[in-house]
């Protein structure tokens, strides 16, 4: 895993995601010298670009891509020992300043920018607490490597509609 939030605030959206791309190509060409290493779990998210036909750039998306495709294309060896792992959202984004509430003045209401929802019927998957789940995912990963190998595997705590989020 990278740490693409801090790396976000630190660097914004495009610099933070060539920062997260160069750590997690790091990461994988080191895994590939690592003989004895049986199987590589790296935590992903599809290409926004690729999904949209272009015209979607979503930072934290390019930068794990761009190092799926390192591994797909230039680490073969690693990549018959590799899953990567979708999750769905961490809770703890929510603290990140781009998914904080605001209070607008003279208001009784709350407004929450979700910038990936189209509408509040969206439904979104949720991994919960990523310091707890994550660990117990890539357990039942590696317990099941015939099925995981080369391989994706797509995992949420639960699927929830937007309006769930905000209670």
């Amino acid at each position: 895993m990278t740490s693409f939030g801090d790396y976000l605030q630190a660097y914004g959206g495009v610099k933070g995601s060539e920062v997260e791309s160069f750590h997690g190509i790091s990461i994988a060409k080191a895994a590939s010298r690592i003989s004895t290493l049986e199987h590589f779990v790296w935590s992903t998210l599809p290409s926004g670009l690729r999904e949209s036909e272009g015209t979607l750039f979503v930072p934290h998306q390019e930068g794990k891509a761009q190092v799926d495709e390192c591994i797909k294309s230039s680490l073969k060896d690693l990549w018959a020992r590799t899953t990567f792992l979708w999750t769905g959202r961490y809770v703890d984004v929510l603290a990140y300043p781009a998914f904080t509430s605001l209070y607008p003045a003279g208001s009784s209401h709350i407004l929450w920018i979700l910038p990936s929802l189209v509408s509040t019927a969206t439904k979104v998957p949720s991994l919960g607490d990523p310091r707890s789940n994550i660990g117990n995912f890539v357990k039942r990963i590696l317990g099941s490597l015939h099925r995981s190998l080369p391989g994706l595997a797509l995992l949420a705590m639960a699927i929830a509609r937007a309006t769930r989020w905000l209670r």
